[in-house]
């Protein structure tokens, strides 16, 4: 029922008051911002039915995609027209409100998982190997010289005629040399995270399986060929 009271007061605030002030013929404005309503209505339906899922679909993306599209249909809703600066507020205001009962009343319920206490001496120590241990070490030394590197050096790295013909004259190239700086430093970390990282972890489950190191591989040399293949487009492009 509360995001029912949500939906409507958004949709009463964006929808029905800006096209009551915009003077739009009932007959023309009752078929347009009925669909809204109705995607309340339905998700609703389906919160008191226990379809969580499908109220979640239903109201946080058909509901704005319906009152958002009964706006956009009409040309007379122009935003300095049809809408003042505190309906606009009212609005946001409104439209967030329900969003955020949206989501709550179709969040599922956090699972519970039974605790079992153990006294310290059952419970086996983590054995880490030694070498992966100092592959971690090497690694973070690594990604800080790495970061170092990226933020004091690559930006400075090529002439002044080289950034200017690769990125323009005058800020623009110093801007542009950071810029890609920055960018290649977000790259390596990603790659760092998603695909090293998990391996310098201690952990307790098996070794992984043949498979999965040939999935992890083979994900690796994508990644080496996309970037390549990018850096082949750029020079051609040049």
């Amino acid at each position: 029922m509360r995001t029912a009271v949500l939906g409507l007061n958004a949709w009463a605030v964006v929808a029905v008051v800006p096209f009551a002030h915009a003077r739009i013929e009932p007959a023309t404005a009752a078929p347009i911002l009925a669909l809204p309503a109705l995607v309340i209505a339905l998700g609703a339906w389906q919160i008191a039915r226990g379809s969580v899922a499908v109220a979640a679909w239903t109201l946080l993306v058909g509901f704005p995609v319906m009152l958002t599209g009964a706006v956009a249909l009409r040309p007379e809703l122009r935003i300095d027209e049809a809408y003042s600066w505190l309906g606009l507020v009212l609005g946001v205001i409104s439209t967030a409100a329900f969003g955020a009962g949206a989501a709550l009343a179709c969040s599922r319920p956090m699972p519970t998982r039974a605790a079992v206490a153990r006294p310290l001496g059952e419970v086996a120590p983590i054995v880490e190997n030694v070498a992966r241990a100092w592959t971690r070490r090497v690694m973070l030394i690594l990604g800080g010289v790495g970061a170092l590197l990226l933020i004091a050096v690559a930006p400075s790295i090529g002439t002044s005629s080289q950034l200017e013909t690769a990125w323009g004259d005058g800020e623009s190239a110093s801007e542009g040399a950071l810029l890609a700086a920055v960018i290649a430093g977000a790259i390596a970390t990603a790659a760092l995270g998603a695909f090293i990282g998990p391996s310098l972890r201690a952990s307790r489950s098996p070794p992984p399986l043949a498979a999965r190191t040939r999935r992890t591989v083979a994900g690796l040399l994508l990644a080496v060929l996309v970037g390549a293949l990018s850096y082949i487009a750029l020079r051609l492009a040049e």
